[in-house]
């Protein structure tokens, strides 16, 4: 028999079991998460890159391209929780639970602000205890982790949603802590290596085809489109996580008074 106690590799908290449950949900549902990611991670990213203005020395940019910035900018937020939302509700039901990918967005798309007022609440409860001498915000990311995957299923009211996430974390916040960071680390990794990727095929690019007078060359254009299916893959990989943890959250019994 399995050890499974609080020490063992082999426990639900475990970064083993959640991260195998991880990448079985984005081999088993890819054909899902990735046109999601694309439609509402990838070329949002890609749209704010093109629409942000060029800085030169001693040069700023014009109120009304900062305003559009801005706009751009805190639309993308709303259409990227659209799709983190979509992709959570697929993680969490192991596909879509009998709905069309089409009623699964919209589905989404009717929890946006429910979703943008927890991702709102759960920043500023973090970045307070950031504040306070810096434990409290790790342990407060920590209660508050899943927050968001339970929108995607439910409850929609924000305020429940924190609750039930704090709820399921009792007990475990030091071992979601140590998850957590094992995932922040192997995700920055992989974004750096995309990132590089991006910066010598950019580059490369530039030599060949030269840079233009003005706007993006191809070397530009070639290092922000792997800029932005980096953040896609980060988006699969980090929602598919999340979902995993607060399905193994479940898993366990109450904490104990």
């Amino acid at each position: 028999m399995k050890d499974t106690g609080p020490g063992s590799p082999d426990h639900p908290l475990s970064f083993g079991p959640i991260w195998a449950d991880t990448l079985g949900l984005v081999r088993r549902h890819g054909d899902l998460l990735w046109p999601v990611a694309a439609a509402f991670l990838f070329l949002p990213q890609l749209l704010v890159a093109a629409l942000s203005p060029e800085r030169t020395a001693g040069q700023t940019p014009t109120l009304g391209a900062s305003l559009l910035v801005l706009g751009v900018a805190g639309a993308g937020i709303v259409v990227t929780l659209l799709g983190q939302v979509s992709m959570a509700f697929l993680a969490m039901n192991d596909g879509t639970a009998g709905l069309t990918l089409g009623q699964v967005l919209r589905r989404a798309a009717g929890l946006a602000m429910p979703a943008l007022a927890v991702v709102l609440i759960q920043g500023i409860a973090i970045i307070a205890g950031l504040l306070l001498l810096i434990l409290p915000g790790f342990w407060l990311l920590a209660r508050l982790s899943v927050s968001l995957p339970v929108v995607a299923t439910g409850p929609r009211d924000p305020l429940e949603a924190l609750r039930e996430s704090w709820r399921v974390t009792e007990g475990h916040a030091l071992r979601i802590l140590g998850c957590l960071c094992i995932l922040t680390l192997g995700v920055l990794i992989l974004y750096l290596g995309i990132l590089s990727i991006g910066v010598a095929v950019g580059a490369v690019s530039t030599i060949a085809a030269g840079a233009p007078p003005e706007g993006w060359g191809l070397g530009r254009w070639a290092f922000e489109v792997i800029s932005a299916a980096a953040v896609a893959v980060m988006g699969v990989v980090s929602m598919c996580f999340y979902s995993s943890l607060l399905k193994a959250l479940r898993t366990l019994p109450p904490a104990a008074a």
